[in-house]
């Protein structure tokens, strides 16, 4: 093709004919931009399809991660609801001035249990490493990234408040260990569950030295007051990530179909 321009250009030029030459010579000179512009064209195409599959697989991922991470605040929500309808349990019993049952050896255990959040975050770390504007639809980029660059560490912040430590002084004077197989049969099914072959050797609880005395006690009072105030915003915000999460995963759902 090249050879046969240059023979048509060199007989033109040879004839004498100027203005040919030269309306030619613009011609083959349109003819190879235009050719350079479709190459450019096919390349932008080629390179628009390789980014969507990249963003489809990419949102699929986080889907993933995120749907996890959902799993793991209702986790902790259904926990710390555990926790807390414990701990309201012996305040009632305290405030009541009801008679000691053994199934308050279970309570008195697990108003000291503890959660701990743990997001999936790899498909996150992923897009950060390839570049965020893979995501097009900025809502959506900007959900994500706010969620793992601050919900979540204000999620961890608030549940920060370590129960064990809390109580641990005070159950260190009044209280003694009890891990009588006999009182498994007080705890809910799912702590069991959780615990499994190390339930039979783990989980007695918390026997009050006296009883009485704890009743009347109101250091115990505020203590159990403050775990109260401190399960319910963990509830209040874990929810609220909750609810969130599911409207961002639908919004990443919908965002595939579009991709697909």
């Amino acid at each position: 093709m090249i050879k046969l321009f240059r023979n048509i250009r060199q007989k033109l030029l040879h004839s004498g004919k100027l203005k040919s030459y030269m309306a030619y010579a613009i011609g083959e000179i349109v003819l190879v931009v235009i050719g350079i512009l479709i190459a450019l064209q096919i390349n932008n195409w080629n390179e628009e399809r390789k980014n969507k599959r990249l963003e489809y697989q990419m949102l699929q991922d986080l889907k993933s991660d995120l749907e996890e991470t959902l799993v793991d605040f209702n986790d902790d929500i259904f926990g710390n609801q555990l926790f807390l309808n414990s701990t309201r349990d012996i305040q009632n019993h305290i405030f009541k001035n009801l008679p000691f049952h053994d199934s308050l050896v279970m309570k008195f255990t697990l108003m000291t249990f503890q959660t701990t959040l743990f997001e999936k975050s790899t498909a996150y770390e992923s897009l950060k490493s390839s570049g965020l504007n893979i995501i097009s639809n900025n809502e959506v980029k900007k959900q994500i990234t706010d969620f793992y660059n601050l919900d979540i560490v204000r999620a961890k912040r608030i549940s920060a408040p370590n129960f064990d430590v809390l109580f641990k002084p005070y159950l260190e004077e009044n209280f003694d260990v009890n891990l009588d197989s006999t009182l498994l049969k007080y705890w809910p099914e799912s702590v069991i569950k959780r615990k499994g072959s190390l339930a039979n050797g783990n989980l007695g609880g918390f026997v009050p030295l006296n009883y009485s005395h704890l009743k009347s006690d109101p250091k115990f009072r505020v203590l159990l007051r403050n775990a109260i105030n401190i399960r319910l915003e963990i509830i209040s915000i874990y929810t609220n990530y909750s609810n969130f999460l599911n409207q961002l995963i639908k919004q990443i759902e919908e965002e595939i179909e579009t991709k697909k």
